[in-house]
């Protein structure tokens, strides 16, 4: 399989035409953790 959004081998990226696909609907989940000093989160926090 070959990736469609790299120009050559340097792995320039290159913008790809999606117009004519078919639309869908999807749905995205993320999530993150950030760890954080005590202090910094008092700071955050008033």
């Amino acid at each position: 399989m070959t990736l469609t959004h790299f120009k050559n081998k340097n792995q320039t990226i290159e913008m790809v035409d999606i117009s004519k696909k078919k639309k869908t609907a999807r749905i995205a989940i993320a999530e993150s953790l950030i760890k954080i000093d005590k202090s910094l989160y008092q700071d955050i926090i008033k």
